[in-house]
């Protein structure tokens, strides 16, 4: 479990989003660079959310591998309208394979951290 612990200002296409702040990385796969390596093969869980707080779109997308999974939309509406968007997926994952976030449509940009909102996690199930 990571989280960011600041804000992005501007993000580029296919530009990894690195949630910084580990709280959780049982068996070491995560790395605050935002790329998880999966430690073992099996089918995992993955979600992640991301925050803003301005008129603005983000199109963010988890990836495995080099290829997209699902993908989160988060949309504001009004200068000061927090919003959250959030995707969760369930995949079988080879060992060594990659995991990580990414924009994958070209905005103006920017990530709240400031509050915990923006975070990526990735468990184990069997």
């Amino acid at each position: 479990m990571a989280n960011l612990d600041h804000t992005v200002e501007v993000l580029h296409v296919n530009q990894r989003i690195e949630f910084n702040n580990v709280m959780l990385n049982t068996g070491g796969g995560y790395s605050s660079s935002g790329l998880f390596i999966a430690p073992v093969s099996g089918t995992y869980l993955f979600a992640f959310s991301i925050h803003m707080n301005r008129y603005q779109q983000i199109f963010t997308q988890l990836m495995i591998n080099g290829n997209p999974v699902n993908s989160a939309i988060t949309e504001s509406f009004s200068n000061y309208g927090d919003t959250q968007g959030t995707a969760v997926s369930i995949a079988y994952v080879n060992a060594g394979w990659h995991v990580w976030v990414e924009m994958f449509h070209d905005q103006q940009t920017r990530i709240e951290g400031s509050y915990g909102g923006s975070s990526f996690c990735g468990t184990l199930l069997a």
